[in-house]
């Protein structure tokens, strides 16, 4: 953690030297602190303490250009998957805004936007935007329980009326600029905000091909595509659920192989006032689920908590997820989380922890 803050203040220099020269008033901060115990079961899991941290310089360049710099660091060599021991720049980019439009342009490295539900998922330290600490197992799957799937490239958002559209050009699913294939992933996304946007309906559609990327590369080394419906609906003010429903491919070029798993998602939360609950399950279900190890494609993921994991069995991720705010920037927070297995042992266990925003 020491190397993390040495790194930030190292970093502001660099990254904006005019600034500093200039107007430091362009330059603003904030970042996110998560400390926590999780308990897990049966006793090959790993118990332990463990600390992430994020921190983000955002600068104003113009009043519709501003340029953004993620670093996030963690303890490292923890079970849920936090950055760490060293010091990892997520995200740097550029953003366009035309205001008349609410219209946007990003160029750089950003979150891969497959759902609506990128918008509210555990980012390494900050899982401000939602009442769990772990991530569903849809997107788990693209970037592990606490964090997000960066893509190089640019993407393009557009809002119109009650319509949304996104689209995407990025280097894959590394998330560095090697881009050994050389191929680009592409990303359609069109969404329908509607009733006072208490209701959201949208789909979302990517592919990359990265199968010819080699070992060393990050990147999902599958020729790979994905859909996704999502539904999310704000009952009242203090109560919403979100939905999605979809399908992963993982064609590994080998046709005696099924290739495909089914994602689905269902949560629902309650606030009020400091304290918010909220309840989820999310669904795995490969198209080849028999347990027996053959048949299913070499690619696919294993999403679930499980240290000794197989790639044709459904999972069913159950998680409780509940908070209290102390004050405007520290909350307490825990997850009850139990991922059940078809055909292998069962992984439950406890999560709790303090975050806090700066």
């Amino acid at each position: 953690m020491k190397k993390f803050i040495l790194m930030a203040l190292l970093t502001l220099p660099i990254i904006t030297p005019t600034i500093f020269a200039n107007d430091l008033s362009l330059l603003s901060t904030k970042g996110s602190f998560l400390g926590l115990m999780n308990t897990l079961s049966p006793v090959n899991q790993r118990s332990q303490f463990d600390f992430a941290a994020n921190i983000d310089f955002t600068l104003d360049l113009d009043d519709n250009l501003k340029g953004f710099i993620q670093l996030q660091s963690g303890a490292g060599q923890g079970s849920l998957g936090f950055v760490g021991p060293e010091t990892v720049l997520t995200d740097i980019n550029l953003e366009y805004t035309h205001q008349p439009s609410q219209s946007s342009i990003t160029f750089g490295s950003f979150d891969l936007p497959f759902g609506k539900g990128v918008n509210y998922l555990t980012n390494n330290a900050d899982p401000s935007k939602s009442p769990f600490i772990l991530n569903s197992l849809t997107y788990s799957a693209l970037a592990g329980p606490v964090g997000t799937l960066n893509s190089l490239g640019i993407k393009v958002h557009n809002t119109f009326s009650i319509f949304e559209s996104t689209l995407a050009l990025t280097n894959g699913t590394g998330e560095n600029a090697s881009n050994y294939n050389q191929s680009f992933l592409y990303l359609l996304s069109l969404g329908m905000n509607a009733l006072n946007n208490r209701l959201f309906i949208g789909g979302t559609y990517t592919a990359s091909n990265d199968k010819k990327d080699p070992n060393e590369s990050n990147s999902f080394k599958t020729n790979f595509s994905g859909w996704l419906l999502d539904l999310n609906v704000a009952i009242l003010p203090q109560v919403s659920i979100k939905n999605h429903i979809g399908q992963l491919t993982y064609d590994d070029g080998n046709a005696a192989t099924q290739d495909k798993v089914t994602i689905t998602k269902s949560e629902m939360s309650y606030t009020l006032n400091k304290l918010f609950i909220a309840g989820r399950y999310s669904h795995w279900r490969p198209e080849n689920n028999n347990g027996n190890s053959t048949g299913s494609s070499a690619d696919i993921k294993t999403p679930g908590l499980s240290l000794n994991p197989i790639s044709d069995t459904t999972i069913t991720r159950w998680q409780v997820g509940a908070g209290y705010s102390i004050n405007t920037h520290t909350s307490l927070r825990t997850d009850i989380v139990l991922d059940d297995y078809q055909h292998i042992s069962d992984v439950k266990g406890v999560i709790v922890g303090i975050n806090s925003q700066f």
